[in-house]
């Protein structure tokens, strides 16, 4: 099981490496959990990623879009980038 140490380091990575794609994302602690969000002005909106495990992923840790949809491995920070930024531009109505 993970630890929220851990949960944390993870959502801290990805900020990080979001940030460098230009995408302004923050750590939020919300109940239950915290997740990583990014607010785009234009339509008024927020996507949100979260790491969770689900049996039915045979327990493995992913990132999760906040609609219960994986998004990739903990271990795939690259892809996981990758398609945060795609639903970024996609809601911002660039892609």
């Amino acid at each position: 099981m993970m630890t929220p140490d851990e949960k944390q380091i993870l959502l801290e990575r990805l900020i990080l490496a979001l940030q460098h794609g230009e995408i302004t994302v923050e750590l939020v602690n919300r109940l239950p959990e915290q997740a990583a969000e990014a607010d785009i002005p234009e339509p008024k909106a927020t996507i949100t990623a979260r790491v969770r495990d689900y049996e039915a992923t045979g327990g493995v840790w992913l990132y999760w879009w906040l609609w219960r949809q994986p998004i990739r491995s903990v271990y795939d920070l690259e892809g996981v980038v990758d398609r945060f930024c795609d639903v970024v531009l996609a809601a911002e109505g660039k892609a």
